[in-house]
């Protein structure tokens, strides 16, 4: 997955792009390889304390500076 390609990450701080980059690679290997499709990023946003990702399935998570994610 190329991470430059999802709408909003062009707009990420490069401390933001590099979280966003390390915790996706975290959360996706939480999903069964039948499930990964579902949960392609297609919308990052910055916010003050963490990121919100649109995945494909049309699901939004926070990602939060620790590395985890709700």
């Amino acid at each position: 997955m190329n991470l430059n390609e999802v709408k909003g990450y062009d707009k990420l701080s490069e401390s933001a792009k590099k979280l966003f980059g390390e915790v996706y690679k975290r959360h996706n290997t939480w999903h069964e390889l039948a499930c990964r499709e579902d949960w392609v990023p297609v919308q990052v946003q910055e916010c003050k304390h963490h990121l919100k990702v649109i995945f494909k399935n049309g699901e939004w998570l926070h990602y939060l500076p620790n590395g985890t994610w709700f």
